[in-house]
């Protein structure tokens, strides 16, 4: 997923769309001296132009700018000068609280604008102010935490939400825009009966957080009404107070227990939900998957009424006989208000997740695959009668749909696709990968009936597997259950590990759009003090794992995905947005079933977010190695940076011989993504599903262009795609050789493209799908990269250099790296000039690769580079040589010891 919002396209002040996510604004802001005089911008040009007022209300104190943009074809800009500044500067209004400025636009077309401060952070989502608001407005009223335009002060001034902030019930805490001094007789309070008044005893101001504290609570008449009256002159504000989600923790409202959901026994069933907010709780039953889709009264076969546990907020239902039917939902009930919504706890649901299953899927014939073991099995270390480490590891990260088609012509994604295609576990057994990383595949929020192409960064339910990938037209969710599956127990058969991209910093939407807000509103939720959903996913919300219920449901979840799918490792989208004790947890948790599970993420967040204290990078367990992280440092070392506008990398010129030093040797770098001192646990990449491919990166990085659009291959002709074979061949002798966990995407080992499209999460077939012809057309490459991995694996000094680490700047862009361990010592030569380099050494050459640009080809004496013809791996010379130079764009590797 696209992670590290794009810096900042220079003068664009475009919105990024993130993988899996809609339109996500580039947040950013600067604000004008308290005593800056009102500016004025133009636009550059316009059919007509008209002044409007801009104010802004709740922003923190500083400098704060406004960055604002045309909504045309041309998205011109009335923001001129360079990202974060521009020149349209916020004062300090002389009539409240708040900043504000005049510009001059146009209103013919909609504005699309957001608030920066003048360091670059924090900053707003993008807000549109639509034409029509344009031509009848003049003023325009915006809250920071906010992304509504108000057209008049009233509605966007006084207090805006309100929340019970203590167990007791006698404090409440409020969000007052535009009045910096309050008092308590500003406030009314009453209970949720109406005719109870709760007496205000006093107000404490922060900012434009209020602070109500009462003489007395009562959470029995919870939740309150808060009235904000400032004066005679100004209408009232009324806000409802519930009681504050994370407040549920504080009061006890937890279980530890592991019998949420369903729960079988014969043919009777308990029924287990917790959401201690609501006032009562039924189960619904349905006879089939077709009745439970609707909410009508009559389609219900069962209603039956839940019990309430008092301490822990979780309803039961015991000794259900549930007859013939086969699906249920849980009916929430608070006040007037009945709410409908699926088991997140359940581990198996009707197609689109709309109701969950009656089954045990693991005694139900029908959601096991022949053959499938009861018992947890996984391939790397021998289901733990081997200890492994990372480094051991070899990761191919692959999306369920690119590769089904191809192996299976016009494919729309499914596993049994992949599952019976020889072809498919052929290449990963050829080139020698230990496990394939799949993109999201539980339940998206696309229902099955969509053929669109999407990564699946959208999680809806997160229990249960992706319908679209499952055979077209299912109507039983075992069916889910077992084509999965299958794909599953095929990799493992041919000696391939599985790990599962896992989403948990975000859902796909709230409110009546997510599962989680429809059990316990808002508590599976970061919150911002406005009452908003916080945004550090970037994609609308971020996943709340820092309340107690919210983080045992992805433990648990991800404890689901391994003892019933027996997935292998987990890669964490955006694990900076879960705490570091979080990761820690989830980490030993899952240790604790198989020692050779591998967890790693993302050590970044997709915008601002609320996380204390972010597995922003790799951290140590109580058992075991740890949970890893990705090097970006490494990554953007070699190939140039992906965020700050189109950088060319080391490969491509522009070298970094610091940072592929580090890299090498597993140091950290500026970013500090590792800092356990235990190299294994770096990530180390160049090309993943987001952003471009290697090859369309380095391909653009030799046209000179930061765009493009086509056939890359006829772009940079003959002589471009040689330089570019060579490239992408030294990338992976830095990725392969270089003391971390590699880390490649499928197909970059034989020069995938995807024309220079930079974020296909939801673009053509054409653009994502792999084809395999390319594997012969560029079998240079291919046998460059299963060459080094096979090299790899056959050499532990390779994966953990015990007894000497080194590497050292011979010259620009020519590194030497030393490592040995108590067995072997290897010298290596890395050269990514356009010259050759002299070097010394002596010892034994080890050719890798084969044909044209086959490392060591040509240059140490006849019959160097002769393969075994049916291998094509790696070969070491017999007799010892020695080594004065290294080709231009190459890399030489010497047996010293």
């Amino acid at each position: 997923m696209k992670k590290t919002l794009k810096a900042l396209l220079m003068g664009l002040g475009l919105s990024v769309l993130l993988a899996g996510c809609s339109d996500i604004s580039l947040n950013t802001s600067e604000a004008a001296d308290a005593n800056e005089a009102v500016s004025r911008a133009v636009v550059p040009t316009a059919d007509k132009t008209k002044t409007i007022v801009i104010h802004l209300y709740g922003a923190a104190s500083g400098t704060w700018n406004v960055w604002a943009w045309r909504k045309s074809p041309t998205e011109a800009n009335y923001s001129s000068k360079g990202w974060p500044g521009g020149d349209i500067k916020l004062a300090k209004s002389s009539k409240d609280a708040g900043l504000e400025t005049v510009m001059t636009v146009d209103p013919n077309y909609a504005m699309g604008i957001l608030f920066v401060k003048s360091t670059g952070s924090p900053q707003t989502a993008d807000i549109v102010i639509s034409k029509a608001l344009l031509e009848e407005n003049t003023d325009f009223y915006f809250n920071f935490d906010e992304s509504k335009v108000y057209t008049n002060a009233a509605e966007c001034l006084g207090l805006k939400s309100a929340s019970i902030a203590s167990k007791d019930g006698d404090k409440i805490k409020g969000l007052v825009i535009g009045y910096e001094s309050v008092t308590k007789d500003m406030f009314t309070v009453t209970g949720s009966d109406g005719t109870t008044n709760l007496e205000v005893a006093s107000v404490a101001q922060s900012g434009t957080t209020v602070t109500i504290t009462l003489t007395a609570g009562n959470m029995e008449k919870a939740p309150y009404t808060v009235r904000f009256k400032p004066n005679e002159e100004t209408d009232a504000s009324v806000v409802t107070a519930a009681v504050e989600v994370g407040l549920l923790d504080e009061m006890g409202y937890t279980y530890d227990g592991n019998d949420l959901g369903l729960t079988l026994s014969g043919s009777t069933a308990t029924f287990k939900a917790w959401s201690p907010l609501v006032d009562e709780a039924n189960v619904l039953l349905y006879a089939d998957a077709a009745m439970a889709k609707s909410t009508k009264e009559e389609n219900i076969a069962q209603r039956v009424k839940m019990i309430k546990n008092a301490e822990t907020g979780v309803w039961t239902a015991s000794g259900v006989s549930y007859g013939s039917n086969k699906y249920y939902k849980y009916e929430f009930i608070t006040g007037e208000v009945a709410t409908q919504v699926a088991d997140i706890w359940a581990n198996c649901a009707s197609p689109d997740s709309y109701a969950s299953q009656i089954v045990n899927i693991n005694s139900s014939a029908e959601a096991k695959p022949d053959a499938w073991e009861a018992t947890y099995v996984n391939p790397f270390g021998r289901s733990g009668t081997e200890t492994k480490r990372y480094s051991d590891a070899v990761i191919y990260e692959m999306h369920v749909r690119d590769w089904s088609r191809a192996v299976v012509e016009n494919s729309t994604g499914k596993y049994l696709d992949l599952a019976n295609s020889e072809k498919f576990m052929k290449h990963l057994k050829d080139i020698g990968v230990t496990h394939v990383q799949i993109l999201p595949v539980f339940d998206h929020a696309e229902t099955n009936a969509s053929s669109l192409y999407n990564w699946g960064y959208n999680p809806y339910h997160y229990n249960v597997p992706e319908g679209r990938y499952v055979t077209k037209g299912y109507t039983d969710g075992t069916q889910a259950v077992k084509e999965f599956r299958t794909l599953i127990q095929k990799l493992h058969e041919n000696g391939i590990s599985v790990i599962m991209d896992v989403v948990y910093n975000h859902t796909s939407g709230t409110g009546i759009n997510s599962l989680y807000d429809k059990t316990v509103n808002k508590y599976f939720y970061r919150m911002t003090k406005s009452g908003a959903y916080s945004n550090g996913s970037g994609c609308g919300n971020e996943f709340a794992t820092n309340h107690v219920m919210a983080r045992k449901y992805v433990v648990d979840s991800l404890k689901h995905w391994m003892n019933d799918y027996h997935i292998n490792g987990f890669r964490f989208d955006l694990m900076g947005c879960l705490e570091t004790d979080t990761m820690r947890e989830i980490y030993d948790e899952l240790y604790a079933i198989d020692k050779n599970v591998l967890v790693y993420g993302e050590p970044w967040t997709g915008g601002t977010s609320a996380v204390v204290d972010g597995a922003v990078k790799a951290g140590k367990g109580a058992f075991g190695y740890g949970y890893g992280a990705f090097d970006d440092d490494f990554r953007d070392a070699i190939k140039g940076a992906e965020f700050g506008g189109f950088q060319l990398g080391h490969v491509a010129g522009k070298f970094n011989d610091d940072g592929i030093i580090k890299g090498l040797t597993g140091a950290v770098g500026k970013n500090k993504r590792n800092e356990t001192g235990d190299p294994q646990l770096a990530l180390h990449y160049a090309e993943c599903h987001d952003n471009y491919t290697l090859f369309d990166k380095l391909a653009m990085s030799y046209l000179g262009v930061n765009k493009f659009s086509g056939d890359l291959f006829a772009e940079i002709g003959a002589a471009g795609l040689e330089k570019v074979r060579k490239e992408q061949s030294l990338v992976a002798a830095y990725l392969f050789l270089s003391q971390g966990t590699p880390f490649i995407n499928g197909g970059q080992e034989f020069l995938r493209t995807k024309k220079g499209d930079e974020n296909s999460y939801k673009s053509k077939d054409d653009i994502n799908q792999i084809d395999l012809s390319f594997k012969e057309t560029y079998s240079d490459v291919y046998d460059v990269y299963r060459s080094l991995i096979a090299f790899r694996k056959d050499f532990a000094v390779v994966r953990n250099a015990t007894v000497k680490n080194e590497a050292t700047k011979i010259s620009t862009g020519v590194t030497k790296f030393v490592i040995a361990d108590e067995n072997d010592e290897f010298e290596i030569f890395f050269n990514a000039t356009q010259a050759k380099a002299s070097v010394s050494a002596e010892g034994k050459v080890v050719t890798i690769g084969k044909g044209s640009i086959g490392m060591n080809s040509g240059i140490f004496g006849a019959g160097v580079n002769t393969l075994d013809s049916a291998t094509k791996l790696y070969k070491i010379a017999k007799e010892s040589s020695k080594v004065t130079s290294v080709p231009a764009q190459s890399f030489v590797i010497v047996k010293t010891k």
